[in-house]
């Protein structure tokens, strides 16, 4: 028997015989196997036909689908192949689905300042925001959903000494960005793989530990892991810096 691509694969009698010296390619001859069609999870990304994916949260809302775009129609699926290759929705935990925010499907806007201008209108719902700080919020989140495209997402840092208020303001940012999550400080151990944004409210955020995230927050750029070998950790993040003591009254 032969494991291949997570499949038990029983060789033909006599097969053995053949694999002496052969290499992988080879084998992949022998057993006919170079057009078995490849499973790969997709957190969103441009398939090779052009069209878009992004994993979306099921009407069950215990699971996540692949909503494909053509450029003209949506539509949604567990799997969608491409030619040779199939994507999959991703599986994520029930815990981490109760904490992030996955969107339910796609509205159509007129064009992408319509989309900013709308965002930028719920900031100023909530905050007393001027028209230029908005809009430049507006930009940021628009930033998280292209994320995937930039060589080093952005980084939104916020500063103040109103601890409440800046846990509200990450409130509205968790339901605007992609797949958002709160977090108290920065860690590797956090799920990197499902390409999320970070909000962090870490008022002890050392000087130290900024560079050191700050130089991490590209792609192609890997950090040591002890379960994984090695972790690339850039992503769209939203930081909180206290100025002076805070309060959390």
């Amino acid at each position: 028997m032969l494991a291949y691509r997570g499949k038990v694969i029983v060789l033909p009698a006599g097969l053995a015989d053949k694999l002496p010296g052969k290499g992988m390619l080879d084998l992949m001859e022998i057993l006919d196997l170079k057009d078995m069609p490849r499973t790969q999870p997709s957190f969103g990304e441009i398939l090779p036909d052009s069209s878009i994916v992004e994993p979306v949260l099921a009407p069950t809302g215990k699971e996540l689908v692949l909503l494909r775009w053509n450029g003209q129609d949506c539509t949604t699926a567990s799997h969608i192949q491409v030619g040779n290759q199939t994507y999959c929705a991703p599986f994520v935990n029930e815990n981490l689905l109760r904490a992030t925010r996955f969107p339910t499907g796609a509205t159509d806007y007129d064009s992408g300042a319509a989309l900013i201008h709308s965002v930028a209108l719920e900031f100023q719902r909530f905050f007393p925001f001027e028209d230029a700080p908005a809009t430049a919020l507006g930009l940021w989140v628009l930033n998280t959903w292209l994320a995937d495209f930039f060589p080093s997402p952005t980084t939104l840092v916020v500063t103040g000494s109103d601890m409440p208020q800046a846990r509200d303001f990450f409130q509205l940012l968790h339901t605007m960005s992609r797949r958002p999550l709160m977090v108290s400080e920065l860690s590797r151990r956090l799920p990197f793989d499902v390409r999320p944004t970070l909000l962090v409210c870490d008022p002890t955020f050392s000087e130290k530990g900024q560079l050191s995230w700050c130089a991490s927050n590209h792609r192609g750029f890997f950090v040591p892991d002890r379960q994984d070998g090695a972790r690339n950790l850039a992503c769209s993040k939203a930081i909180f810096l206290a100025t002076r003591e805070t309060s959390d009254a």
